[in-house]
């Protein structure tokens, strides 16, 4: 190609053309690209072809198959990178995920420790793990667990939510405390001797804190013997007998029987329901002549006299003396 302009110019007659000269008139915009090569050499703005990559699963990023361009063919980009470009979310933007694949195409596989687990031994098999022994991957490896909470991974007792045992010297609860409340057993005073204790004053420990102490609670007065969970509730006395917190309730009324010459003995004949006897009642109904004091089923039979005087419906059911 040069040497036919430079042939045109010697038989034209034409003034001689420097290379400088040449070299502008090969590149009209002046931006430095031969007219040959550029992709628009009247704008100096617009130079060379690019190159651009083939994007087949259409992430954005191409593999290594290349083209030379002014403008991008289908299909094509011009950000090279991707590790698999029949995967669209592998590329050098994707986040890096537990799934055994190079992800975000930086030449490691699970690599981003973010997007990984902790995972902690669990030698004595009690769903606890050991926080000095850990393995960090995405799967949950053989004889780990995702926890760090064990206190003492060779002892299966040892563990959270086990039972701390008293005087032993081990923190059975991994809770940091030896032989703490947890441990101690509860024991409540009992002053009146009925074989319940106030609960309202506990104290924790391993054994019996002093004598007098009981592992029952329940007393609602431990001042009373008489009131306790095992008593029965009482009519009248304004004392919950029985400690279940209500006083003199579920007691049957009683039937009594007017007494009126009060001599402990009633008749059927006007009685009343109460929980207790009202006065000049009696609790039975035996009285055969409730006008006299002398007549009741206590009395003693007086001879001859036509009178039962002890409410045996016999009249002078005795032997009288024949002196």
């Amino acid at each position: 190609m040069f040497s036919k302009i430079m042939m045109m110019l010697v038989l034209s007659g034409c003034w001689h053309i420097t290379d400088e000269d040449l070299d502008d008139r090969l590149d009209v915009d002046g931006d430095g690209i031969a007219l040959s090569v550029d992709c628009d050499d009247r704008d100096p703005k617009v130079g060379g072809p690019n190159i651009f990559y083939v994007d087949v699963d259409g992430d954005g990023y191409g593999g290594e198959t290349q083209e030379k361009a002014c403008e991008a063919p289908a299909n094509h980009v011009n950000h090279n990178g991707d590790c698999d470009d029949t995967d669209g979310d592998i590329n050098p933007d994707a986040l890096e995920v537990c799934n055994g694949y190079d992800d975000n195409c930086d030449g490691g596989i699970d690599d981003d420790e973010v997007h990984t687990t902790v995972w902690y031994a669990d030698t004595d098999e009690d769903t606890y793990g050991d926080p000095d022994v850990t393995a960090v991957q995405c799967d949950e490896p053989d004889g780990f667990v995702d926890n760090a909470e064990d206190c003492d991974d060779s002892d299966f007792e040892v563990k959270p939510g086990a039972e701390d045992i008293c005087d032993d010297g081990i923190d059975q609860d991994c809770n940091g405390e030896i032989d703490d409340n947890d441990a101690a057993v509860a024991w409540y005073p009992d002053l009146d001797g009925d074989g319940f204790g106030d609960p309202d004053n506990v104290e924790y420990a391993c054994d019996e804190p002093v004598d007098g102490y009981l592992l029952i609670a329940g007393d609602c007065d431990d001042s009373n013997p008489d009131a306790n969970p095992d008593a029965a509730e009482q009519c009248d006395n304004d004392i919950d007998d029985n400690c279940d917190g209500t006083v003199d309730e579920d007691v049957p009324d009683s039937t009594w029987y007017y007494d009126g010459d009060g001599d402990g003995y009633g008749v059927s004949t006007d009685t009343v329901s109460e929980c207790s006897a009202p006065e000049g009642y009696a609790g039975n109904a035996d009285d055969c002549d409730d006008s006299s004091g002398d007549i009741n089923p206590a009395a003693e039979e007086v001879c001859m006299d036509g009178v039962d005087n002890d409410c045996d419906d016999s009249l002078n059911d005795c032997v009288p003396n024949e002196d």
